[in-house]
C-alpha cells in the first residue's frame, strides 16, 4: 500500500485548443476551467493550462515532468 501522505504534489498539464466558441460557454477557456475545478478540488496538484499558440505547443521542458 501506497504512503500518499508522504507523496509529491501531482503535475498536470491541461492543454486546450482554445477554439473561439468556447467563450460563448465560458467565461475563461474551457482549459482553464478544468484546471480551476481541478485544483479547487485537491491542493496537491500543480496544473499548468496551454494551448497550441504556446512554444512547443505547451510541451516545453519548462513545464511540469
Amino acid at each position: 500500500m501506497t504512503d500518499l501522505a508522504n507523496c509529491e504534489a501531482v503535475n498536470v498539464l491541461v492543454w486546450d485548443e482554445r477554439q473561439p466558441r468556447q467563450a460563448e460557454a465560458y467565461d475563461n477557456v474551457i482549459g482553464h476551467e478544468i484546471a480551476v475545478q481541478l485544483e479547487a478540488t485537491d491542493k496537491d496538484i500543480r496544473l499548468m493550462s496551454v494551448t497550441l499558440d504556446d512554444p512547443k505547443q505547451g510541451l516545453s521542458s519548462e513545464n511540469p515532468d
